[in-house]
């Protein structure tokens, strides 16, 4: 057999055939031979089919690199909530003001008289995120908290007869530790106002919805927890 640069299997198989045909031709032998080189041909034509894909896959992998496969979507984190400190200038007390919330101070010292507003120069006032708003005021008491609460609600008949005479509800609650009342007025709106006394001095909070649910709200739920925060001069 003669020498190649490369050993071509096709040409071998062919003059094999021949040899084989030379010798002897029994009946079915060309049918044979001609099966076997189908299936021969068949097989190459799969490997070969199979080298493309093998190799294609190969170029693709190596062809992407690490700048080419982008990074998973991130998600800004939001910065937490900050509560800010308030102390007031008038009255003394500390609180911890609403995320969001802004707060103004007194400009003057409430006589325990004059009817207050939102807007007066005697309150302490908070505005919260929505239409929601509260005030802060004190006074000297030198009794307990259930006579403070006596004088308010007749207080509170004087100056703003658009309200109920009497509070709709009285519950208990806590105000920077110390027991309070928290007194709601239907006055078209759920109207809030929580009381304590401490130390000879008679502090209340009014919490003014506006247009917000009083009592599922999120300034309502706000409103709450600045109660808790309250510290009194000591």
């Amino acid at each position: 057999m003669p020498e190649h640069d490369s050993f071509d299997l096709d040409a071998a198989f062919g003059r094999l055939e021949q040899d084989i045909a030379g010798i002897s031709a029994p009946r079915g032998a060309g049918a044979a031979i001609t099966t076997a080189r189908r299936r021969r041909q068949t097989r190459w034509g799969v490997a070969a089919v199979a080298a493309l894909v093998v190799a294609g896959s190969a170029v693709g992998l190596h062809g992407r690199t690490g700048s080419d496969v982008e990074p998973p979507p991130t998600r800004p984190i939001p910065a937490p909530a900050v509560r800010q400190s308030f102390t007031s200038t008038t009255y003394g007390y500390t609180l911890k003001v609403p995320a969001g919330w802004t707060a103004a101070q007194a400009s003057e010292r409430w006589d325990g008289r004059t009817v207050l507003l939102s807007e007066s120069p005697e309150v302490d006032r908070f505005t919260g995120t929505t239409t929601a708003n509260s005030f802060a005021v004190a006074r000297s008491w030198r009794r307990g908290l259930a006579a403070y609460v006596t004088s308010l609600v007749a207080w509170q008949a004087r100056t703003h007869p658009y309200c109920p005479s009497k509070p709709a509800l009285e519950k208990p609650v806590a105000i920077g530790g110390s027991p309070g009342l928290l007194l709601e007025y239907n006055c078209d709106v759920l109207i809030n106002i929580a009381v304590t006394v401490k130390d000879g001095v008679a502090y209340w909070f009014l919490f003014d919805p506006g247009n917000e649910p009083a009592l599922d709200g999120s300034d309502h739920v706000a409103f709450l927890r600045m109660l808790r925060s309250v510290e009194f001069p000591r």
